[in-house]
């Protein structure tokens, strides 16, 4: 009773929304923003990998600023007010902004879906997800479409739309109604189905459970888009009831282009995991060498248990192990430790007071066969394997059997791909 009583928000307060919408829209875009650039960075100049999907993620990216841009004037053309507190030129022109948000928004959410459908088909285990995937993104683009030109010609004369002074013949707002919950209900049933879909591809997978479960909560992420799209279904029957249409779509404006940029973000999420990666292990990699002794002025690689009872007369005891390998710009060593017949002092036994290096008498300089020694030599023998390849004149990482890395040279990559990485 309360709306129809008051035709065109007569007899409420002047209050405005505007500014609402405003931080609305602008934290999502900018949040969309900077996560779309970050995707893109990956792709293009870490995975060097970039497809089809990017290239609709970045055209549903421009579609979102674009919307944005205009949301700004629409404000100031009276977006969140009151019809009636409103000129009416001021009012055509918020509605006839507010007009071409509808028509943007629409393609921007159709096109994220298919954006993260052309990802899903970067590793699908086999043609018959390939063809439902494929399935899926067609229909999403026709309907896509059919909503298009059914927003654009639902009147003769488009100018009727947002211009109650002009006089044509539309779709009755019943129409209207039912087509925006088709819509809405079709968005929500692609976002369900490429969430949970992940699941089904790769439960057979031949990957730990770890790895596994990460990988479907990642690609299961589009099921938040489905949050925005259940809350704007509740804003859609009393829209436009009453004809103060600036007012009613405020919240319809906030929650469409939540769902659009909480897509693009869910969508994206995903590719940043090499990014993700790289940081954890240089993170990781920066905490193990602060724990260990390194020698910057040797050529080799040593690691050397120190007695705290040596003095500078008294030659190093305990056990070395180098390496013995000079590591050149036209030279590239991989040395691989594969087996140790007698355990090395761990590191927290040679910082420990208790260490049996102490009870072990230091060794004085002497004949090769060892005469004047005066104690106890103890002997570690280890068996290092190394290949040299001349070839290549591009320092490369330890390989590790269990995953993939990317080694980069001074402008050659080469890559190794499996199913995270095409993530």
């Amino acid at each position: 009773m309360s709306a129809i009583a008051h035709p065109g928000g007569a007899g409420l307060p002047d209050d405005n929304r505007g500014p609402n919408i405003l931080a609305a829209v602008s934290i999502t875009t900018g949040a969309a923003l900077v996560v779309v650039l970050t995707r893109l960075y990956v792709r293009i100049f870490m995975v060097k990998n970039i497809g089809l999907d990017d290239c609709f993620m970045a055209l549903t990216m421009a579609l979102s600023l674009s919307g944005w841009a205009v949301i700004i004037p629409e404000v100031r053309n009276g977006a969140g007010r009151h019809r009636v507190y409103l000129d009416q030129e001021v009012a055509v022109t918020g509605l006839h902004l507010n007009f071409v948000t509808q028509a943007i928004y629409l393609w921007a959410i159709g096109l994220v879906k298919i954006s993260i459908g052309l990802f899903l088909i970067r590793f699908v285990p086999n043609k018959s997800y390939k063809i439902f995937i494929w399935t899926v993104i067609a229909m999403m683009a026709i309907y896509t479409t059919i909503c298009f030109f059914t927003l654009i010609f639902q009147c003769k004369d488009m100018a009727s739309i947002w211009d109650d002074r002009v006089k044509s013949q539309c779709f009755t707002p019943r129409q209207l109604i039912e087509l925006s919950y088709t819509n809405t209900a079709l968005n929500i049933l692609t976002d369900l189905t490429f969430a949970v879909l992940p699941a089904f591809m790769l439960r057979k997978l031949q990957i730990n459970m770890r790895t596994k479960a990460s990988l479907i909560c990642i690609l299961g992420l589009g099921v938040f888009a489905c949050v925005a799209a259940f809350v704007k279904l509740s804003f859609l029957p009393n829209y436009g009831k009453t004809g103060d249409f600036l007012w009613d779509s405020t919240d319809l404006t906030i929650w469409i282009t939540t769902e659009c940029n909480t897509g693009i973000v869910a969508g994206s999420l995903p590719c940043l995991k090499p990014l993700f990666k790289r940081l954890l292990n240089n993170y990781s990699s920066g905490s193990r060498s602060r724990g260990h002794f390194y020698n910057k002025y040797d050529k080799g690689t040593k690691l050397r248990s120190l007695s705290r009872n040596t003095n500078k007369n008294t030659p190093s005891s305990g056990a070395v192990l180098q390496s013995g390998l000079e590591y050149t710009a036209h030279n590239v060593m991989s040395t691989k430790l594969s087996h140790v017949k007698h355990s090395i002092t761990s590191v927290s036994d040679i910082h420990s007071n208790n260490s049996s290096e102490e009870r072990i008498l230091p060794i004085h300089s002497g004949n090769c066969g060892g005469h004047g020694s005066g104690g106890i030599v103890r002997t570690t023998e280890v068996q290092i394997t190394s290949t040299t390849d001349n070839s290549d004149h591009n320092s490369k990482a330890w390989s590790n059997d269990n995953s993939s890395h990317v080694a980069w040279g001074n402008g050659d990559t080469t890559k190794k791909y499996d199913v995270e990485d095409r993530v």
